[in-house]
């Protein structure tokens, strides 16, 4: 069967992707590598705080590009920036028409909408009642109601093209390879902190003296396959974390 768009990865960012495409009258397929009802990902185990930059979403549009471009240290393509500056405010209105609902959290000062029901903002996993979890259910079910489609248990492995127009992708299932048409195909799949080989040649350490804040899925496939065909990459001298104690 094809597509009309292919995602990789059934976080916020893939699922939001299939269910806009999905409103746009396209025909839409995730593609998650876990096989597991309730998957490890980032976005599940998050505390679903909306941000741009450390910014409110709801800012005016111009201080949020430059939240951005400050941020990125000038990474950040002008252009792409520029969207997200502009669709921050109606993104949150979005997801909220999907079904999510988002609190100030007792604990924040920063104004930053956070998704319903509130974590605890404690040490551990406790994501099961969280809005985090809540939505990505929400966003399948929309998914699915729409004639999209989540698949688990299925890794992409390499993006097809031909005469450079892209015409799918090449997926591992439990059975064997599977090739996938699709004439588009959006990369969501939560970056390369699991990758040893990755982690040490972009942060410059091993993978083992980083102390993970994240599900640990991500295996930079996605960049992989990405820069497998061409794509250009910017900003990999730089790492998104944060300073903690010897101790810690």
């Amino acid at each position: 069967m094809s597509y009309d768009l292919i995602v990789i990865g059934g976080g916020f960012a893939g699922l939001t992707a299939a269910n806009r495409a999905a409103e746009l009258g396209l025909t839409a397929l995730v593609l998650e590598a876990s096989a597991e009802e309730f998957y490890a990902c980032n976005s599940r185990y998050s505390t679903g705080s909306l941000h741009v930059s450390f910014t409110p979403p709801r800012t005016d549009p111009a201080v949020l590009y430059a939240a951005i471009q400050e941020k990125s240290d000038g990474t950040a393509r002008p252009d792409l920036a520029e969207a997200i500056a502009n669709r921050a405010a109606m993104t949150v209105e979005w997801l909220k028409a999907q079904g999510a609902s988002f609190e100030n959290h007792p604990r924040r000062s920063d104004d930053m909408p956070m998704l319903a029901p509130l974590r605890e903002m404690r040490a551990g996993l406790d994501w099961e009642g969280g809005g985090a979890h809540r939505l990505l259910q929400t966003l399948e079910a929309g998914l699915t109601s729409q004639g999209g489609e989540l698949r688990r248990g299925i890794r992409a492995r390499r993006i097809l093209q031909e005469n450079g127009v892209i015409t799918g992708v090449e997926a591992e299932t439990a059975t064997g390879t599977e090739t996938i048409a699709a004439p588009a195909v959006v990369i969501a799949d939560g970056g390369f902190q699991a990758n040893s080989d990755l982690v040490q040649q972009h942060i410059g350490c091993t993978a083992s003296e980083l102390q993970r804040r994240n599900a640990g899925t991500g295996r930079g496939e996605g960049l992989l396959m990405a820069t497998e065909i061409g794509a250009a990459t910017v900003g990999m001298d730089k790492v998104y974390g944060h300073v903690l104690s010897r101790d810690a």
